[in-house]
C-alpha cells in the first residue's frame, strides 16, 4: 500500500471516531464546526495579540480592514472563535463555548522524520513522551510522519503514544555526505551563489581529495555535482513532505471541535507555489491550528558562513502556522515548554473572508494585509497573501 494512502484511510477513521452514531455522511453534514465560506472567496484566520501576547477577543467585523495588493476589499463574512469551540459565531464577538463541546480536543503530532536529524530527533521524542504523560485525559492524540513510518490515529492511550513515538527513525536522504550540504545550500548553489559554492568547494578538496591543492577546480566541479544531486532530492523530500501536510489537513478538517497539528521539522524548504496557499485555504475552512516546532534548539553560524546560507531554510511551516492563527517554536533547548506551548489552538482567533476582483485571478500570487480600524497598538496576525487560480 502507498504510505500516502496508508495516511488516507488511517484519517478516515477521524470521522468513525468522532461521530460514532452517524455515518460519514450525516456526521460530516452535521458538523457545527464547518465554516460556510465558497469556493471563491479567500479565508484569512486572524489572531490578535496585545503587547504581551494574549490573544484578544471581543472583536467585529468593522474593527478589521483587508487590504488585497494595496486595495481596500469588502469582508463578506465574518465569524468569531473562542478557543475550545465546535463551531464559528458569525458576525456576534466571541462568546464562551458550550460545555459539551470542550470535551473534544484533538491534535496531530506530525513528525517530519525526513528532514530532522537523529540527534534532533531524539531530543524530540524525549520531549514528546513526557509531554504525552502529562495530557488532559480527554484529549485525543495522533502521530504520523512525513515518511509514512507507523503511526497511529486519534486516541488516548498515553502508553501506545509513548510506544510509537519511541520508535520513530530518521530516514534523512541518502544523498553524497562529501561535502555536507542542506538543500538550501544546494539550492543556492543551483542559482549561482558564488559564497556557497566556495564554501562547498573547500569542504569537497578535504573530503574527497585530501587538501591537495592541484585539485581546486576539481573539487568545485565535485561540489557542483553534489549541490545538484543534494537539490534534486530535496525538493523530492519537500514536495512528499508537503503532500502529507496537506493529507493531514483534509483528514483533521471532518473531526468535531477546534483541531491542531503540530510539525516537529527542521523545516520544509521550498519556493513558494500555490500548494501552500491551498493547505493555508483547507486548514482555515476546515478550523485547525498548524504549530511548528524546531527541535535543533539553539543554533551558533561561524562568522564565514554565507548570510543568505545561514537564512535559507524553512520556507513553508513558519508562513503555515502563521497564516492558520498558530505559532513557532525555535532557537530554544527547552522542548518541553516548546510542546506544553505549542498543544493547543489560540484563545480567540476570528475567520473573515472576501471575493478577489475577478480581474486579479491570474493565476498569480497576491500579497493581502489585514489591520485594525481601531486599537491599532495591537499586533494582527494572518496570512500574507494567496494565489489567485485562473478560471476554468
Amino acid at each position: 500500500m502507498q504510505k500516502g494512502l496508508w495516511l488516507v484511510l488511517s484519517l478516515a477513521l477521524v470521522r468513525l471516531i468522532a461521530a460514532p452514531e452517524a455515518g460519514p455522511q450525516q456526521a460530516e453534514s452535521q458538523s457545527p464546526r464547518a465554516i460556510t465560506i465558497d469556493a471563491s472567496l479567500v479565508p484569512i484566520r486572524v489572531v490578535v495579540r496585545d503587547s504581551k501576547g494574549q490573544t484578544i477577543g471581543g472583536l467585529a467585523k468593522e474593527d478589521f480592514q483587508i487590504f488585497d495588493g494595496g486595495t481596500p476589499q469588502k469582508i463578506t463574512q465574518f465569524f468569531a472563535e473562542p478557543r475550545g469551540g465546535t463551531g464559528s459565531q458569525p458576525v456576534t464577538p466571541a462568546q464562551a463555548p458550550p460545555a459539551q463541546n470542550e470535551e473534544r480536543m484533538y491534535t496531530a503530532y506530525l513528525f517530519d522524520d525526513l528532514h530532522v536529524s537523529q540527534s534532533d530527533l531524539m531530543l524530540a521524542r524525549d520531549a514528546a513522551s513526557r509531554h504525552f504523560a502529562e495530557l488532559d485525559p480527554v484529549e485525543r492524540v495522533a502521530i504520523f510522519t512525513t515518511s509514512g513510518q507507523r503511526g497511529i490515529d486519534f486516541t488516548q492511550d498515553r502508553d501506545k503514544l509513548q510506544q510509537i513515538v519511541a520508535n520513530i527513525k530518521p530516514l534523512g536522504s541518502g544523498g553524497p555526505t562529501c561535502p555536507k550540504l542542506t538543500y538550501p545550500q544546494a539550492d543556492l548553489i543551483q542559482r549561482h551563489d558564488e559564497k556557497t559554492l566556495d564554501a562547498a568547494a573547500a569542504d569537497a578538496l578535504i573530503c574527497e581529495f585530501n587538501g591537495n591543492p592541484k585539485a581546486v577546480n576539481a573539487a568545485r566541479q565535485f561540489a557542483q555535482t553534489a549541490a545538484t544531486e543534494v537539490d534534486e532530492i530535496g525538493r523530492a523530500l519537500a514536495e512528499r513532505s508537503l503532500r502529507i501536510l496537506k493529507e493531514l489537513v483534509q483528514g483533521m478538517s471532518k473531526a468535531p471541535g477546534r483541531s491542531t497539528i503540530v510539525v516537529v521539522s527542521s523545516g520544509i524548504f521550498i519556493q513558494r507555489s500555490d500548494a501552500e496557499s491551498e493547505i493555508e485555504d483547507l486548514a482555515i475552512r476546515g478550523n485547525i491550528t498548524v504549530n511548528f516546532l524546531e527541535p535543533q534548539g539553539l543554533v551558533a553560524y561561524l562568522p564565514d558562513v554565507s548570510v543568505d546560507a545561514r537564512d535559507a531554510g524553512d520556507t513553508v511551516l513558519g508562513q503555515l502556522s502563521y497564516a492558520t492563527g498558530g505559532t513557532g517554536f525555535g532557537n530554544n533547548n527547552d522542548l518541553n515548554e516548546g510542546f506544553r506551548r505549542l498543544s493547543g489552538a489560540p484563545e480567540y482567533s476570528y475567520v473573515l473572508a472576501f471575493s478577489p476582483d475577478p480581474s486579479n485571478l491570474d493565476g498569480k500570487f497576491h500579497k493581502l494585509k489585514v489591520k485594525l480600524a481601531t486599537r491599532k497598538s495591537l499586533h494582527v496576525q494572518a496570512r500574507d497573501g494567496y494565489f489567485a487560480s485562473k478560471p476554468k
